[in-house]
């Protein structure tokens, strides 16, 4: 019973995509406003998003673009974070007026902080291309941990700086932590 209903719903999903393509292009060609096609398709195609938005790119309506626009605006906000990142490592020194035992604990909760933000950074922009909450998760930790190990792997190029694996365990628990931390939210 339970394939049957499924079966049902992709057949009434595929026939609701196609008529929302045709509407859309109906609509594109007699100039009418496509922001009314595309709310009526949304109605229509409610449980299927990745339909929705592969039949709207093949359209070009306006929730093509504003699908674009959350795609170019999240993944600017990773390489920028990113770019932060390369910059700080990329500084010969940072030498803090702080105790040592201070000082090594302000950097490594830096250091879980940075790598938290950009899993949650990664995370938000993989969300758009991949519909499993899991698996964007997973993928977020996975490219956080490989920046880190690269990012360590940068500072042994810049003079009194070194890259240590130490630093890479710490960056991998922020990022880790995070994903964790948003799998129980």
């Amino acid at each position: 019973m339970s394939s049957r209903v499924n079966l049902n719903r992709t057949v009434a999903t595929e026939i609701a995509s196609k008529w929302c393509f045709a509407w859309e292009y109906f609509c594109h060609r007699a100039a009418i406003c496509r922001k009314r096609a595309t709310t009526l398709c949304e109605l229509i195609v409610m449980d299927s998003p990745d339909v929705l938005i592969k039949e709207n790119r093949a359209a070009g309506t306006a929730i093509h673009r504003t699908v674009n626009g959350q795609v170019v605006w999240r993944w600017l906000a990773v390489f920028l974070w990113m770019g932060m990142i390369f910059v700080l490592s990329a500084t010969p020194s940072i030498a803090t007026p702080l105790e040592p035992l201070c000082d090594f604990t302000f950097k490594k909760v830096g250091h879980v902080t940075v790598y938290g933000i950009l899993t949650v950074l990664l995370f938000r922009a993989l969300r758009l291309h991949i519909p499993h909450k899991g698996r964007a998760l997973v993928v977020a930790a996975i490219v956080a941990i490989l920046y880190a190990c690269s990012d360590e792997w940068h500072q042994t190029f810049v003079p009194g700086r070194e890259g240590t694996l130490r630093d890479v365990t710490i960056d991998a628990i922020g990022a880790v932590g995070m994903s964790v931390w948003l799998r129980i939210k």
